[in-house]
């Protein structure tokens, strides 16, 4: 893929398709003890991905990590192209007025001229 610039650096061609996927984790205090099995099953999902170039080439995921407030622990991008992170606690208190749901849709309206690209006949991404 060399036409633009992708999401977290990557790159997708112009009429390529592309599927934008948003993991939102919890890592307020509450998931201390889950943290590894939550960190070890996102690197699980990114080796499927990686493993299957088909998938890898057309699924673009990126993670939104949320307690007190959310943030971007991962820009959307395509697997192979950038290393999932690992997550962490912040010891802060699960939001569940969920500034993560009010971060998705900037990201999606960040991300949308982008998509564009990848769908030229869609007008409503």
């Amino acid at each position: 893929m060399s036409e633009g610039p992708g999401y977290g650096g990557g790159y997708a061609a112009e009429g390529q398709m592309v599927m934008p996927f948003y993991i939102i984790c919890d890592v307020s205090g509450s998931m201390t003890r889950d943290m590894p099995l939550l960190n070890e099953g996102i690197q699980k999902l990114r080796r499927s991905i990686v493993q299957n170039p088909v998938v890898d080439d057309v699924a673009h995921i990126s993670v939104i990590s949320f307690s007190n407030d959310a943030r971007t622990a991962m820009p959307l991008s395509q697997m192979s192209e950038q290393p999932m992170p690992t997550l962490a606690t912040d010891g802060g208190m699960t939001n569940y007025d969920f500034p993560a749901v009010r971060i998705l849709p900037d990201r999606r309206r960040a991300h949308r001229p982008r998509l564009a690209r990848c769908f030229p006949d869609d007008a409503d991404l």
